[in-house]
């Protein structure tokens, strides 16, 4: 019941009031339970975003080494993950539906995505401290989903290399909105209002 407010468009904040939305992903930060490694390892306990102690590191070993997530959704999803790069410096989300590949890549580095493919849309937030919270928004039709440690912006066949990452998020919605921790079942947020917030008569046409 504490107001959030929002300073990534405006440095003077604005009020932030979210839709409903559900996390439906059982295990939001915990990448060795209900994700799949293909080549890779995941260890924990890594400094993450914040300074928080939560963080996981996603080593590959081999090429195309990955960790996935099997979906068994269908309609307009939006996918996201907190990432920082350690000695490589990009990440490779990819969806996959039994005959099309969805993909993006992103730089964790400038901060930049490098490639959009078969994509509603993607975007890179900057979270401070090399953090980024990386998303994309795609068709699901009981999908898979991978993420990469990638060598370039258009690589990952590299035999070695790491990145960190936390707190994913899947979502039926077009965009990402913001992080709903789940711990072995799916969490809903409900849709956030705001009351005594002052009348109509004292916003105008411009600020509403």
């Amino acid at each position: 019941n504490i107001a959030r407010i929002d300073y990534s468009n405006d440095a003077n904040g604005a009020l932030l009031l979210e839709n409903q939305s559900t996390n439906s992903l059982l295990q939001s930060n915990q990448f060795d339970t209900t994700w799949i490694a293909f080549s890779a390892t995941t260890t924990p306990n890594q400094v993450g975003v914040g300074g928080s102690s939560d963080a996981w590191l996603l080593n590959k070993s081999a090429s195309n080494g990955r960790i996935v997530q099997n979906l068994s959704l269908n309609g307009v999803q939006s996918f996201s993950l907190y990432a920082k790069a350690d000695s490589l410096n990009w990440l490779k989300i990819q969806g996959y539906n039994g005959s099309l590949f969805y993909s993006s890549n992103f730089d964790l580095v400038n901060g930049v995505i490098s490639s959009e493919t078969n994509l509603i849309d993607s975007s890179i937030k900057s979270l401070g401290g090399g953090w980024y919270r990386c998303s994309i928004s795609f068709n699901c039709n009981n999908q898979l989903i991978y993420v990469y440690p990638a060598d370039s912006a258009n690589s990952t066949t590299g035999t070695s290399g790491s990145i960190y990452i936390q707190y994913a998020q899947l979502e039926q919605e077009s965009y990402a909105t913001s992080y709903i921790p789940t711990s072995g079942t799916t969490q809903t947020r409900v849709a956030e209002t705001c009351g005594g917030a002052g009348s109509s008569s004292s916003i105008n046409s411009e600020e509403g």
